[in-house]
Parts: structure tokens; C-alpha cells; sequence
């Protein structure tokens, strides 16, 4: 069928209906645009969404709702044929996923960016076991959204990208099991860990809220925020570029039993002896079964515990050392 438009930035092709969401966007170069809320109830999908390939430049919503899709096992909400796209002010609702919201035809490190911005996700998750998190593309870039993200079933780290993870609130609730995943080191060697977030490069904000109980294999150490190897920024140590960073965290995840904890390490490696400026800034910490997590305050890891009050203020983090222009 013949879309709408044209496909170029000013005038996108226009996706008028589930079907040509489907069906349609297929042209890797091109620009779509939604036109009204979609939702399954009443189609072809609506007791099981199978696979849906889609190729595009930039797929905006336009601020329209996706709604009430429950994924086949093992199939991806979308499953990208291009290896470089953006979604933007999109509103899925009522997502039952099992396997990611995205991925790719070819494996989940294909392509270069998937960008996602200004929207929101309420979904109900079980990652199956399969990699690379809720998104399944290792290269993404998150900026400016929200997650009500249900966990259930096992999963790998909740949020797993190469790229940035900036100005979000992710609120967690369900019960899960975490599996460990490799973390490289600057030797080249890997360390077996478990991770809620596994990124490399800077988030600015991240806020995390939620009620949850995280399974979590015994003698496995767990970190929150953990950092993949970044040879890119070698001036900010391998093992990290989280800097200039504010966290929120104002939630009661219960661990299990045996779970190394203890201290959060936000633990970061230089280069030539060189340590980044200031790095965290923690409004309310996590409660591991209602006794508040302690954290380490050192040059390594420059963490500061602090009230919401203090945290919104821009005197008070310049007086940490932040540059507050890049707080935004």
C-alpha cells in the first residue's frame, strides 16, 4: 500500500493504522510518523504479537500510544533491519514482552545506534535469559524517558548499553532473578558479576525508584551500575565514564540471602595515575531488607550521600567539585 508523505524529515511518511506499522516501514533512509494510537485489541495480533521487522530512520510517534501487544516467546516487540535508526515521543503501554522491546535481524551489536528519546515504556518484562537487556541492543542511546518496567522470570542486567543513558526515571517493581554477566577489565582479563545496569559511557541523571525482590545466585558480588571496559575515554580510567553524575535512588529492593552487597563500588581504574573529577551524587540509597546499604567515599570513588534538597541545589554540587552546567 502507498503511505503518506514522502519520507523525507519535513514530510514523513505518515502510519495510519497496526498494519501499516507492520507492513510499511521498511526503507532504511526514510522518515515515519504515527498518526493515531495503535492498539492490538481487536486485530490480528492481539492474543500474540509475532515478529515485526521494521527499517527506518526515524520512527516518531507523534506522542500516539502502542498498546496491549503480548510478544511470542522469544520474539523481540521489533526487530530492526538497519543499522541506524531513532524512535522518538513514543508511549507503549501495556507491553507484555518476552524476549526485548528491540532488537536486530542480524545480532544485538549490528547496529551502530539506536537512538530513543522523550518517551515512555510501561511494560511487564521476562528477558528469557537472552542478552543485552530490556532493549537488546547494546548500542543505544536512552535520553529523556521513563520505565515502568514489572520484572519477572530470569533476566541478564535490566539495562545494558555502549552508548548513553541519560535523564531517566526507571521505576522497578515484580520478583526476578538476576544471572551474572562478564565485565571486562582494563587487563583484558573478564570478572563474573551481577549488575542492575551495565553502561559505559556518562549518565547525567538517572532516577530509580521501585519495590522488588532481586534473586541472585550465591557468592556473586552485585553492583547496581557497573562499567564495561571504555577505551575511548582512557583519560577517565578504563573501567568507567560515569562523571558529573546525579543518581536518585529512593527504593526498597530486597536481595536474597548470601548476596555479596555490603559496600556499592562504584570502582573505577585510572590512567596514569589521573582520577576523574567528582562522580555520583545519591540522593536516598538503596535499602537491602530495610538496613540502608553502606557506601565507599574515597578518590576512587567519589561518591556523596546526600538529601534531594541538597542534590537539586547548584551550589551545593559545585561545592562537591561537579560542573554544574553539565547536571541537567
Amino acid at each position: 500500500m502507498a503511505l503518506q508523505g514522502t519520507g523525507t524529515e519535513l514530510d514523513p511518511y505518515l502510519i495510519t493504522n497496526l498494519t501499516e506499522l507492520r507492513t510499511e516501514v521498511t526503507n532504511a533512509n526514510a522518515y515515519y510518523k504515527v498518526t493515531q494510537d495503535l492498539d492490538v485489541i481487536g486485530t490480528d495480533w492481539e492474543k500474540e504479537w509475532t515478529v515485526c521487522t521494521i527499517a527506518c530512520l526515524q520512527l516518531d510517534f507523534n506522542n500516539k500510544k502502542l498498546r496491549n501487544i503480548t510478544t511470542a516467546l522469544g520474539h523481540d516487540v521489533f526487530k530492526y533491519n538497519c543499522i541506524n535508526s531513532k524512535i522518538i515521543n513514543a508511549n507503549f503501554e501495556n507491553i507484555t514482552c518476552n524476549k526485548h522491546v528491540f532488537g536486530h535481524v542480524t545480532s544485538y551489536t549490528t547496529m551502530s545506534n539506536l537512538t530513543i528519546l522523550n518517551s515512555s515504556f510501561s511494560i511487564k518484562w521476562n528477558g528469557s535469559t537472552f542478552g543485552y537487556g530490556l532493549f537488546g541492543v547494546i548500542n543505544t542511546t536512552v535520553d529523556s524517558c521513563e520505565f515502568k518496567l514489572k520484572i519477572y522470570g530470569t533476566v541478564t542486567a535490566v539495562f545494558w548499553s555502549d552508548k548513553y543513558f541519560d535523564r531517566c526515571h526507571v521505576n522497578v517493581t515484580g520478583n526476578f532473578t538476576l544471572l551474572e554477566t562478564a565485565l571486562e577489565t582494563s587487563s583484558g582479563s573478564w570478572w563474573l558479576h551481577i549488575c542492575f545496569f551495565r553502561l559505559i559511557n556518562r549518565g547525567t541523571k538517572i532516577y530509580l525508584t521501585g519495590d522488588a525482590t532481586i534473586n541472585i545466585p550465591p557468592d556473586y558480588p552485585f553492583l547496581f551500575f557497573a562499567n564495561g571496559i571504555n577505551f575511548a575515554y582512557p583519560s577517565y580510567g578504563y573501567m568507567a565514564y560515569y562523571t558529573q553524575c546525579y543518581i536518585g535512588v529512593k527504593c526498597n529492593f530486597k536481595l536474597t540471602s548470601g548476596t555479596t552487597f555490603g559496600s556499592l563500588s562504584f570502582a573505577r581504574f585510572p590512567s596514569s595515575g589521573y582520577w576523574p573529577p567528582a562522580n555520583f551524587v545519591i540522593a536516598e540509597w538503596i535499602k537491602n531488607n530495610d538496613v540502608a546499604v553502606s557506601l565507599t567515599n574515597s578518590e576512587r570513588g567519589k561518591t556523596y550521600v546526600v538529601t534531594e534538597q541538597q542534590a537539586k541545589s547548584s551550589v551545593y554540587l559545585q561545592s562537591l567539585g561537579f560542573d554544574v552546567s553539565e547536571v541537567v
